[in-house]
Parts: C-alpha cells; structure tokens; sequence
C-alpha cells in the first residue's frame, strides 16, 4: 500500500470543492507520455493555468516512456521554466502503467493523481 492517497479520478475533498478556493493538502499530477513533443507544452500550461487555485504546493511529474521525437528536450525546457515541474525518462518504451507507477515513485504530493495521456484533464476532475 502507498503511503499516501493514489487517485486515478477524483481524490476526496471532504466531499466538496468551491471554485477559487484551494486545498490544504499538496498535490503531484503524473503525467506519464510517450511522443507528446506538440501537445506537451499546451498541455502542461493549461495545467498551471488552474493548479495554482486548487492548491498552494503543487508539483507536476512528467515521465517520458522511451519518446523517439524531441519530448525529452521539450519537457527538460518546461522544467527548467516551471520550477513546480520534475522530468524523468525511460530509456526506452515501458508501456504507460509502468511510467505512471514510476512518477507516483517520484510524486511528493499528499494526493497523487495519474493523468493519462489520452485523457484531458480540468480542475473539477482534481
């Protein structure tokens, strides 16, 4: 068992969440990818653009499963930028459950939430 709530959905709040007002507890969003040189930069700004209201201490892990294009150089940019962001790459293609078992590793947020690459993400899924 982790040592900390593992959420793949919606972890609980206490059963509430209002718009604008944010948790006490820190939050790590595992972003598990594989080729996502184009979507990756959009992607990751939409997610600064509402984790900041949700809560104060947030970080965000990107793993990239084995990319054969430019993700690593995209992501290793992001983080450089974004100091609430941590990289970690496979050196080749693990397949997504291991990438995300690998960042909620790394996580270091009370709730973990995975995102899934196919899945978009907004601040009523957290």
């Amino acid at each position: 068992m982790l040592p900390r709530e593992i959420s793949g959905t919606s972890p609980d709040h206490g059963g509430q969440h209002q718009r604008g007002k944010s948790v006490d507890r820190s939050l790590s969003l595992v972003l598990p990818i594989y080729n996502a040189q184009f979507s990756l930069v959009r992607r990751v700004r939409r997610l600064l653009e509402f984790l900041p209201e949700l809560t104060s201490q947030f970080d965000i892990v990107i793993v990239d499963d084995g990319s054969t294009d430019q993700t690593d150089e995209v992501a290793d940019e992001l983080a450089v930028q974004y100091p609430q962001i941590r990289v970690h790459r496979h050196p080749r293609r693990l397949g997504e459950s291991v990438a995300a078992q690998t960042g909620v590793r790394m996580a270091e947020g009370n709730i973990v939430y995975v995102q899934p690459e196919n899945e978009s993400i907004n601040e009523n899924d957290l």
